[in-house]
């Protein structure tokens, strides 16, 4: 601001003497007086800049001084929030250590209570079998002793010189009824060696259970607490590898972002994850998804989360690393555009997809058309929610190839948007020709009554209909 005023005065200089020069020159002595004049009336202007830039540079001096009395201010308040701070992580680390070490002990007891009751059952399926090993060594011995007295009987008709033919018969009526209980022995054997086998599973299976609620239910305990640190996280589910199904549906996670994202690792093997109604929207969901890899999974939810166009730029990876992922739940979300493009390249790749639920995301045709051309390569999509969005006749026209391909096609969801009449027509009569088709919602698309009621004369085949 300075050099502009220094420059702005060095110009009135070189200016005046320029008018002076010129005036000497040029002006005739008659007009001298109006030149000097108006010359006077632009040094008058160039002054009043001068004096206007003077006092602008004066407010900004000020502005300046008010900001450095700030930037101090700031400072001290700074201090003494990280002298508090201080304080208060101390007295959190605290409760945190208390709080853990209670946790241990409670999921200790419980893992103690739960392998006594394993004990407890093992010993009692152990005295079934005993119980039922005796049961059998007396019939064997009653068969012993009826085999004994027929050797007797035998040998008393064979003392007596009885019928030969008798004799016989009864040996081979003896032998066909001994025969006949080692048989029933043999299966009652087997059928209690599989009731035992049945127990020891169930009873493994419900011990599995119970740890793995106990370990969710400490995991929500420290929640409640407010103590979300990594730490916990790693401590509960470290041992849950074998976990094949995670619901975290509506458990506001998205606080905790990065603490989950790394909790999640642990999870490789689940095959359904369910992440829904968790408010998501753009840092979180980033955050989860750069880290999401399973080598199993099949089934992701993240509907309800707000996730914005950035958010499903990185889904995009995730389904990438994912590729085997047959259902997908995605209403509810904001992706624009380019988010339903983002994705639409990275589902050309999930060539297992079935299901696929897009619901409520404030689509259009421009937006199906990326999302259409993405499915091209899919040939085992199921079912397809498009409801509530605002997709048209021309919409409906990029849809109708993805439908006629697919083998297995058979639900579509289209209601609550814009077809009209030439829309709901172009569906209806493509669905007649799909022989795998049984569930179409396509009510509410802005037809009038009584071109409704011509519609309805279209007869369809199918389960769930919804005009």
């Amino acid at each position: 601001m300075e050099d502009r005023l220094i420059a702005l005065e060095q110009r009135q200089v070189r200016f005046e003497q320029q008018v002076t020069e010129k005036l000497d020159a040029m002006v005739p002595p008659e007009e001298y007086e109006k030149a000097i004049g108006i010359r006077d009336t632009q040094i008058a202007k160039l002054r009043e800049a001068c004096s206007e830039l003077q006092n602008e540079l004066d407010r900004k001096d000020e502005q300046i001084k008010h900001l450095e009395n700030r930037d101090e201010e700031i400072d001290h308040n700074i201090l003494e929030a990280a002298e508090m701070n201080k304080e208060e992580l101390e007295g959190v680390q605290n409760e945190f250590a208390v709080q853990f070490e209670g946790l241990n002990s409670d999921l200790k007891a419980e893992s103690d209570k739960l392998e006594e009751k394993l004990i407890a059952t093992t010993e009692e399926i152990n005295g079934s079998l005993r119980e039922a090993k005796e049961a059998l060594n007396d019939q064997l011995r009653n068969v012993d002793e009826k085999l004994k007295a027929a050797c007797k009987t035998i040998e008393d008709h064979k003392q007596k010189k009885g019928n030969k033919a008798e004799i016989e018969k009864m040996i081979a009526d003896l032998a066909n009824q001994t025969k006949r209980q080692i048989d029933n022995l043999y299966n009652k054997v087997i059928e209690i060696k599989e009731t035992i086998e049945s127990q020891i599973a169930q009873t493994r299976k419900e011990l599995d259970d119970a740890l793995r609620e106990s370990a969710f239910k400490k995991l929500k305990d420290c929640y409640e607490i407010k103590i979300p640190r990594e730490e916990i996280i790693e401590a509960i589910l470290i041992e849950q590898e074998s976990v094949d199904e995670l619901d975290l549906h509506n458990c506001g996670i998205a606080e905790f972002a990065e603490y989950w994202a790394n909790a999640l690792k642990y999870f490789r093997k689940i095959d359904k994850l369910f992440l829904g109604s968790n408010k998501l929207r753009e840092e979180a969901a980033v955050e989860i998804f750069e880290k999401l890899d399973m080598e199993n999974l099949k089934e992701l939810h993240l509907d309800e989360n707000e996730l914005t166009s950035a958010a499903f730029s990185a889904l995009s990876r995730v389904l990438e690393r994912n590729y085997q992922i047959e259902k997908l739940y995605l209403g509810g979300n904001v992706p624009k555009s380019f988010g339903i493009r983002s994705i639409s390249e990275s589902l050309s790749i999930c060539n297992g997809l079935t299901h696929l639920s897009l619901y409520k995301c404030e689509l259009n045709d421009e937006a199906l058309e990326p999302l259409c051309e993405g499915l091209a390569s899919i040939y085992s999509l199921e079912s397809l929610h498009l409801e509530d969005n605002e997709i048209g006749p021309l919409g409906v026209q990029k849809l109708i190839p993805l439908m006629k391909q697919s083998r297995e096609f058979r639900e579509l969801f289209i209601h609550m948007n814009r077809l009209g009449v030439e829309g709901v027509k172009a569906v209806l009569e493509t669905v007649k020709d799909i022989n795998s088709f049984r569930v179409l919602w396509i009510h509410n698309n802005e037809v009038p009554s009584d071109e409704l009621t011509r519609l309805q004369a279209i007869t369809l085949d199918l389960s769930d209909y919804y005009l």
